[in-house]
């Protein structure tokens, strides 16, 4: 059968099989779509993942990353690390290892420690979704560093960064700014709390160790 082939940029005249027309109408309407500016729309984000965004006031340039331990006879799952720009920061992970997630945090202006920091998800004795002040935080003796994690797709934590002065490590370094670093408002945590520094937690082994007692 004889039959005039869709336009796509030049015009030719030919014998084609049923496959071929498929294929060249295929064609044809590809480039008609690109041609009216369409834009495709991008692959759906990984089924079982959660995007976290971070809205941090006061730490441009800061970085975090998020650590799961779980099960300290392994070592910990750690995320990608992601920097703060402009107040903000997005990482993905999957969504089944935000129970018992941590976040490690670092500051390009903080003193040297022997310890990495942790964003403080919840305070002993503030409730969830609460807002703490700067007071509440320093004055608070205990806190927990481990999220109760979500099932969304989607959340959006805010984060506080404050400063104080802490001696540096080794101590010979003399003394300068280090951060106090909390969700806020609080997010809700597990209830592993431990001791509080000026209001901060850390870790030494890579990440907090989320494992209930």
């Amino acid at each position: 059968m004889l039959f005039a082939a869709p336009d796509v940029g030049y015009l030719a005249r030919t014998y084609y099989d049923s496959a071929m027309r498929t294929q060249i109408l295929a064609l044809a309407l590809t480039s008609a779509t690109l041609a009216a500016g369409v834009v495709l729309a991008p692959a759906a984000a990984a089924a079982g993942t959660t995007t976290i965004t971070f809205n941090v006031t006061g730490c441009d340039g800061c970085t975090i990353w998020p650590v799961q331990w779980v099960d300290t006879s392994e070592d910990p799952w750690q995320g990608d690390k992601v920097i703060v720009v402009n107040g903000a920061a997005t990482v993905t992970v999957p969504t089944a290892k935000t129970k018992g997630m941590s976040f490690n945090f670092s500051a390009p202006w903080a003193v040297e420690q022997n310890a990495l920091q942790n964003i403080v998800m919840q305070y002993k004795g503030l409730a969830v979704g609460s807002t703490p002040t700067r007071a509440q935080a320093l004055d608070s003796k205990k806190a927990s560093g481990c999220w109760a994690g979500v099932t969304t797709a989607a959340v959006t934590l805010g984060v506080q960064v404050n400063r104080v002065r802490m001696t540096a490590f080794p101590a010979s370094a003399g003394k300068g700014p280090y951060p106090v670093v909390y969700a806020a408002p609080t997010a809700a945590a597990l209830k592993i709390f431990e001791p509080t520094y000026k209001g901060g937690i850390g870790n030494q082994q890579g990440g907090l160790p989320c494992v209930a007692s």
